[in-house]
């Protein structure tokens, strides 16, 4: 396989000087091994494409550009409700075309096309469909400061391998 229809879900704190929430995102991306490169290309969010030299590296690279512009979101809006439906319209644009390649590589999946030395073999694989969210809390100071003393409650990655149900 040359496709990979992966899942991204990851949570973080965001502050401004006019709202301090906890987000947690979740999209769809496709990994592709291209021109000696890995690149990741989002689906939905479908803005956002970037390259390393493995898999992880790659990965990382969207990850860092996913955060870049939620934080250019959160700098731009003047509350938390403004926040949250310019974060939303962002994570659930996509184009049709990104689309259909990402149910064509989870078609493959399906059809048994990963072959052992596939690099995502290993990740959980999920057959329920998993649509573009973004859920959030809104912090108050007591949260913020337990935030500030646990940050893994609120720094969390997870990348999923999409399947659909046979």
């Amino acid at each position: 396989m040359n496709a990979y229809p992966l899942i991204f879900k990851f949570s973080r704190p965001v502050k401004t000087d006019n709202f301090h929430v906890a987000i947690a995102a979740q999209g769809r991306i496709l990994m592709k091994q291209e021109f000696e490169k890995w690149w990741v290309y989002g689906v939905t969010p479908g803005s956002i494409a970037e390259s390393g030299r493995t898999p992880t590296e790659a990965y990382y690279n969207f990850l860092n550009s996913f955060w870049g512009v939620v934080a250019d979101i959160s700098n731009e809006q003047q509350d938390c409700h403004s926040f949250i439906s310019a974060l939303n319209e962002f994570i659930k644009a996509g184009s049709a075309e990104d689309e259909k390649e990402w149910q064509e590589a989870r078609n493959a999946v399906r059809s048994g096309q990963l072959s052992d030395s596939d690099p995502f073999l290993n990740l959980e694989k999920i057959t329920r469909e998993a649509y573009p969210s973004i859920t959030y809390k809104r912090l108050d100071e007591d949260e913020k400061q337990k935030m500030a003393l646990d940050t893994n409650k609120y720094n969390n990655d997870e990348l999923l391998l999409a399947k659909p149900a046979a």
